[in-house]
C-alpha cells in the first residue's frame, strides 16, 4: 500500500512538471526563463505557482 501511495504521488508530480513545462515553452510570457527556472527547482510548489500566476493557457480570459 505504501508503494502504491508513493507511484501514485510520483507518477502526479511528473505529469505536473510536464504540463507546466510544455505550457511555459508555449507561452509568450516576457518571464518565460523565470518560470522554468522555478518549475524545475521548486518540485512541487514550482508548478502550482506556474498555473496560478502565469499567464499560461490554464489562466481563463473572461
Amino acid at each position: 500500500m505504501h508503494l502504491f501511495f508513493n507511484l501514485l504521488l510520483s507518477a502526479i508530480w511528473l505529469t505536473m512538471l510536464i504540463v507546466a513545462v510544455s505550457d511555459c515553452l508555449k507561452s509568450n510570457n516576457e518571464n518565460k526563463p523565470l518560470w522554468l527556472v522555478a518549475i524545475v527547482l521548486l518540485p512541487l510548489l514550482g508548478p502550482l505557482l506556474y498555473f496560478r500566476f502565469a499567464q499560461g493557457r490554464f489562466v481563463s480570459e473572461l
